[in-house]
């Protein structure tokens, strides 16, 4: 089998995500970068990106470009999540790469980040009853999924909070009314829950679950390898 160098870019809330890997004869991770970038930040008050935003975020798809070149990558999906599905100015923003970088932003729906979501966390299911919840706390979004491993279906509901824009949200709304809202938001979810799975495992896809394990763990530095 011929060697395929790919890449993988997420352009998260907070965070844009690259992975490189050699598709051959099995998968070899070759470059793993993470940047925040902080896209989302002040999105709540004006719905369009920031100049400042969209200029750092430019700056760190361009380190990214350069680096595909020098691993040789020959083919590349680039994704945008919700972030870019909130904003007024998305069109702009996707140029503004397109013409600084050469990358082809696409914005996905989030059905598409959950499925995408499932298949990065297929080597986990080992350890369900077959069934399950996924959930992913992104920096403006929470998507959470009803999974059956068996015949690969699966649920999304989506909550337009994260960890960047609850803090914007509760400025501007106030905190009754968010918790409120959230509230609303997973009675719906229990009353979908009971009649679907059996919800005894449930699996986190996100740093936010990283970072709740390492403080529930006392931990000073992050170690994999104990989260």
């Amino acid at each position: 089998m011929i060697n395929k160098i790919t890449a993988a870019i997420d352009i998260g809330s907070y965070n844009c995500r690259m992975i490189i890997v050699n598709n051959a004869p099995k998968i070899k991770v070759l470059k793993t970068i993470s940047v925040p970038t902080n896209l989302i930040k002040n999105l709540s008050y004006s719905n369009e990106f920031t100049h400042e935003n969209i200029k750092k975020t430019v700056n760190c798809l361009t380190m990214f470009s350069r680096k595909m070149l020098e691993y040789n990558v020959i083919d590349y999906r680039c994704v945008a999540t919700e972030a870019c599905r909130q904003v007024i100015n998305s069109d702009f923003f996707t140029e503004e790469v397109k013409n600084k970088t050469g990358l082809s932003v696409e914005i996905i729906s989030v059905n598409e980040e959950a499925r995408l979501c499932f298949q990065s966390c297929k080597k986990y299911f080992q350890e369900t009853n077959n069934e399950g919840i996924l959930f992913d706390i992104g920096g403006g979004s929470t998507e959470i999924s009803f999974f059956n491993v068996t015949s690969e279906k699966f649920e999304t509901s989506s909550i337009p909070l994260g960890v960047i824009n609850l803090s914007e949200k509760i400025n501007i709304h106030g905190k009754s009314k968010i918790i409120s809202q959230m509230n609303r938001h997973f009675k719906s979810l229990n009353a979908d829950l009971s009649n679907k799975i059996d919800p005894s495992f449930s699996l986190g896809s996100c740093s936010t679950m990283s970072t709740l394990s390492a403080i529930y763990q006392n931990l000073t530095f992050f170690d994999k390898k104990k989260n």
